[in-house]
Formats: structure tokens, C-alpha cells, sequence
């Protein structure tokens, strides 16, 4: 470029091997946020997905009726954790629109008789402006994967309680309706059935003499 050609430069956009870096250096940091959201929608997709499966299989698991309280208590509240962890992944992943300034129409309409330096001076300024408004949308996805994240932890955590709690509340003497079985009454009625003469010894009768021992 001539000297006369940079001094118009600098006058209506200021130096051109300026305006190129910064145009290229605006272009980079733009497709690194967008690579950013790509990722974080990868990741939010997969906290979506694995807590939808990990609710489902706590809410197919059937606590028994000798359950104590307490320890359905922790079995609801695991599967509250999870759903939650899937709402926040939901949020985190749900469709958002990004600004990935300039608008080629308006930018041929507004500057195709603009030298160069202006037309690039303009789109770095998009360009910047397009960074600085998605940034304040990606920071609450990325609160929201955190968040999701710890109260996967949380859930995880709780499960493991649950887990433990079922083991040690498990009682070998219940039977499926979780009332306990009365030994001393089930033996003393199964001696009876054993003894043909028991009842008859017990109640001082004797048998008659056509029947044998039987009462």
C-alpha cells in the first residue's frame, strides 16, 4: 500500500495490519466460545441422560411394605436428587440462540463502497460485541452443569446410604408382608400337629377305646 493509501486508511479506519490482526484475533476467540457451548452441550446432554436412567432405576425399585420410614425417606429422596440433576441437565442443554456477528446482508448493504479498513474495523466491533453477549449466557449454562454435577454427587452419596441402610435394616425373621414370624406360637402349633395325642394328654381325656389313641 502507498503512503497516500495509509494515511486514508488510518483516516477512515486506522491502520489496516491492525485491523487484520485484531479481525482475525476477534474471529478466533469467537469460534473458541462456540466450540465452548458445543461442548458444554455435550455435557450437559450426557448429566440429562444418565440421571433419567439412574431415576428409573431407583423409582422401579420396590421398597418393601417392613420398610421403616426412615429408610424410604432416603430411597425418595435419592430419586429427588437425580430428577433434579436431569432438570438442570435439561436447562443446561435446552436450545439457545448465540450472536455470531456480522449479518453478511446488512454487512453488504451497510459497507460494500467502504474501504477495507472500515468494513473490518466494523466487524471487529461486531465480532466483540457478539463475545461479551454470549459469555453472560454461556456462564449460566456452565452454573447450571455445575450444579447439576454436585447434586449428581449428592444423589450418588445418598444412594450409597440407601444401599447400606437396606442392608443392615434387612431381617431374615419377616416375611413379605413385614410382620415378624412368632416362633415360640409356630412351633407349639406344629408339635400338635406332630403329636396325634397331644391334645387329649392336655386336656386330660381319655380315648376311646374304638378310636386307639386318637382323641
Amino acid at each position: 500500500m502507498s503512503e497516500n493509501g495509509e494515511e486514508e486508511a488510518a483516516q477512515d479506519g486506522g491502520d489496516l495490519g491492525t485491523l487484520t490482526v485484531l479481525y482475525d484475533e476477534a474471529r478466533r476467540s469467537l469460534d473458541q466460545q462456540m466450540q465452548l457451548v458445543e461442548s458444554l452441550n455435550n455435557r450437559a446432554q450426557q448429566i440429562l441422560g444418565f440421571s433419567i436412567v439412574i431415576a428409573s432405576v431407583i423409582a422401579s425399585v420396590d421398597l418393601r411394605e417392613g420398610e421403616s420410614y426412615w429408610v424410604r425417606g432416603i430411597g425418595l429422596a435419592s430419586l429427588v436428587l437425580f430428577a433434579i440433576a436431569a432438570v438442570l441437565g435439561f436447562r443446561a442443554w435446552r436450545f439457545r440462540k448465540y450472536r455470531d456477528d456480522p449479518d453478511p446482508d446488512s454487512l453488504y448493504r451497510g459497507y460494500r463502497h467502504s474501504p477495507e479498513a472500515v468494513m473490518r474495523e466494523q466487524v471487529i466491533g461486531n465480532r466483540l460485541k457478539s463475545i461479551e453477549a454470549n459469555a453472560e449466557t454461556i456462564l449460566g449454562k456452565q452454573k447450571l452443569i455445575k450444579g447439576a454435577l454436585w447434586t449428581l454427587i449428592v444423589g450418588f452419596g445418598v444412594l450409597v446410604v440407601l444401599v447400606v441402610a437396606r442392608a443392615f435394616s434387612a431381617d431374615p425373621t419377616r416375611h413379605p408382608a413385614g410382620v415378624p414370624w412368632q416362633h415360640g406360637k409356630g412351633e407349639a402349633q406344629r408339635e400338635r400337629h406332630q403329636s396325634p395325642g397331644h391334645s387329649c394328654r392336655a386336656s386330660g381325656a381319655r380315648p376311646p377305646a374304638d378310636q386307639g389313641s386318637r382323641c
